[in-house]
């Protein structure tokens, strides 16, 4: 960290862009997430930079542009967890990173919570942070559904979000330069703005014990760097009784085989997703019985308890019972839809019979329009009287009708024959 309390923060970031030059415009491309060839963005960015002390070609900072509904567009320079890193071990006390762990609830994808964690050296235990997911995930405000990377990477956001929090209650001081500063405010001043830089706290004093530990240490490492003195030459040895024979050793008994690490057995969690993808209730549910039928299902002895399982096998029988309820689901449809085919064909049937029965039969039906001209025509040809053309007619219908247009097909076929043989007869 600088060790003055005045920046002039035109000269630096006019020295970082004659730094970055031509390849400014990649700079800003890289590190602000929208419109970023403003130029205000660009000097804004880089004068987090400078009022930090980071290099401006790291990432350490980005610059998050945002809509905000009343005041527009409005960038907010935000420090990364690796800029967190690196302002908190300027002075030598940070100390790493407690191992991420994340907690889940029932079948949902998302993390319920996170618990993370940062060691800072003059503290005698780590700073612990937990945060529930809902509590810090950006939504958007009409819709309420996850905005930015917290679809994709809702973990890692989590993460984040949980560390910067830890890094805040860790080192105080450090973190609290994180907030930007108005650059044009600090950039219209008649003079240097000031900067708050942290000062430093002396460690307490080394006790007896690392006092003589460090005093060892020396001694060491001086007496490795000294040079080598040739060893004197040996003097002969002594001759010596011929040494007794040992006893012979028993052979050492052979290692045992190494343990087949156990498999982790059910948590509440997965039987409660057994129970959901079963569509049973918990409450008043015959467990013995499904315990039963789980076991014959995989095939295995029947447990006593759920707690007897272990989760690959529940996770095996949720898979095959999905699988085997999506193949029923399909035949189901299926028949559904070869018996819905199987109707319609019968009622397509229905209805051909039942026009096929309002039919006469072939022969019995009324005569055609044709068949009733031509009688007219015949009749007119020979000069026939009604009289004579309603007996043939009487005739014909074996006396049903004297009327030639109540006759059938067939009967008007006949009478069109005998109007015929007439002519044939009267030439």
């Amino acid at each position: 960290m600088r060790n003055y309390n005045r920046v002039d923060y035109a000269t630096g970031i006019a020295s970082i862009r004659a730094m970055l030059g031509g390849a400014i415009a990649d700079w800003a491309k890289k590190y602000i997430t929208k419109d970023p060839e403003r130029e205000d963005y660009r000097d804004q960015l880089i004068a987090e930079y400078v009022r930090l002390d980071l290099d401006p070609m790291s990432g350490l900072i980005i610059g998050d542009v945002r809509n905000d509904r009343d005041k527009g567009p409005k960038m907010n320079p935000y420090v990364t967890i690796g800029g967190m890193v690196v302002l908190a071990d300027r002075f030598g006390r940070y100390g790493g990173i407690v191992p991420t762990s994340w907690q889940y609830r029932g079948d949902d994808p998302l993390p319920f919570a996170c618990t993370a964690g940062v060691i800072r050296k003059d503290f005698d235990q780590p700073t612990i942070i937990t945060r529930r997911f809902n509590e810090v995930a950006q939504k958007y405000r009409n819709s309420g559904d996850l905005a930015g990377q917290w679809p994709e990477r809702p973990e890692t956001m989590l993460e984040k979000s949980t560390l910067a929090v830890a890094f805040k209650f860790a080192f105080p001081t450090e973190m609290e330069n994180m907030r930007p500063l108005d650059v044009n405010a600090l950039l219209s001043s008649p003079r240097r703005a000031l900067v708050a830089v942290p000062s430093l706290v002396p460690l307490p004093p080394p006790t007896a014990e690392e006092k003589q530990s460090a005093m060892v240490r020396e001694h060491v490492a001086a007496r490795n760097a000294a040079p080598a003195v040739a060893d004197p030459e040996p003097l002969d040895p002594l001759p010596a009784d011929p040494p007794e024979p040992l006893p012979a050793d028993p052979l050492p008994p052979e290692p045992p085989p190494p343990e087949t690490p156990a498999e982790p057995l059910a948590t509440p969690e997965h039987v409660s997703r057994l129970y959901k993808t079963l569509g049973i209730a918990l409450k008043g549910a015959n467990h013995a019985d499904i315990i039963d039928k789980v076991a014959i299902a995989l095939k295995i002895p029947t447990p006593e308890k759920w707690g007897n399982f272990t989760a690959a096998q529940l996770d095996d029988f949720m898979t095959g019972y999905e699988r085997a309820k999506k193949r029923m689901a399909e035949m189901h449809a299926e028949a559904a839809q070869a018996e819905a085919k199987a109707n319609e064909l019968a009622e397509k049937a229905r209805a051909a019979d039942a026009t096929r029965a309002q039919k006469p039969p072939k022969g019995q039906q009324p005569l055609s329009k044709l068949q009733r001209s031509a009688i007219t025509m015949r009749a007119l040809d020979f000069g026939l009287d009604d009289a004579r053309l309603a007996a043939m007619t009487r005739d014909i219908s074996s006396g049903r009708t004297e009327n030639f247009v109540e006759l059938t097909a067939d009967e008007a076929l006949r009478l069109i024959g005998k109007l015929n043989d007439l002519f044939v007869t009267a030439k």
